[in-house]
């Protein structure tokens, strides 16, 4: 009888324990297992913190470092303001990784003309970075100190007939466009220092290549 009273006793103290248990036990360790999953698109492997996004919830990483994948691209992309862009590299041990314009992917001729912006909070451009200036909508007649290999077609969407473009680089100040006000846009863009613009293979294609390289951000 004795021992039937101590079992009993015993029960409902082991009840008592289980019901005031916090739940964040069970929470912490849910929250670990989704953590401890990394991120993955494309040719993007094993992405931790600060990373999140996908199968990494929020509370995996820190704000404005959400990833978002999809099929059609090889890499994730990653969005600041209004422009989005492919992570073509990340590398942990330098605390960088090198990214490339969405828009400029595989092509010079953006739908909007924006300039490249970064969220200075979190981000930094790295030393290897150079910037250039891409003018579009300009027209034939616009007077110029760009030599015709800087010079390309790009005909936006929604914009005028003249399709004449031109790239400058920061590293060649005095090539400028003496009337930039009759183009009808233009953006700045970062790239690789390393990135070679050789004229030889055809301009377009040499542009291409170099924002398709991206730059670095620390």
């Amino acid at each position: 009888m004795e021992a039937h009273h101590l079992a009993l006793s015993s029960h409902i103290t082991l009840s008592f324990f289980l019901a005031i248990l916090p739940s964040s036990y069970c929470t912490d360790d849910a929250r670990f297992t989704e953590c401890s999953r990394p991120f993955e698109c494309g040719r993007a492997k094993n992405v931790s913190y600060p990373f999140w996004g996908g199968n990494r919830p929020e509370h995996c990483g820190h704000q404005g470092f959400k990833l978002e994948c999809y099929y059609y691209y090889e890499y994730p992309i990653i969005k600041f303001e209004e422009l989005e862009f492919l992570i073509l590299n990340i590398n942990e041990s330098q605390n960088n990784m090198a990214i490339a314009r969405l828009d400029l992917w595989d092509g010079s001729c953006p739908q909007t003309s924006l300039n490249t912006v970064l969220n200075y909070s979190i981000f930094d451009y790295a030393p290897t970075v150079l910037n250039i200036t891409l003018f579009y909508g300009c027209p034939p007649q616009v007077k110029t100190l760009i030599p015709v290999q800087n010079r390309f077609t790009c005909s936006l969407e929604g914009s005028d007939a003249n399709n004449n473009a031109y790239f400058v680089n920061e590293s060649l100040a005095r090539i400028h466009i003496l009337e930039p006000e009759k183009c009808s846009g233009k953006i700045r863009v970062p790239i690789s220092r390393n990135a070679i613009i050789n004229e030889s293979a055809g301009v377009v294609p040499a542009l291409h290549e170099a924002l398709n390289q991206g730059f670095e951000v620390n």
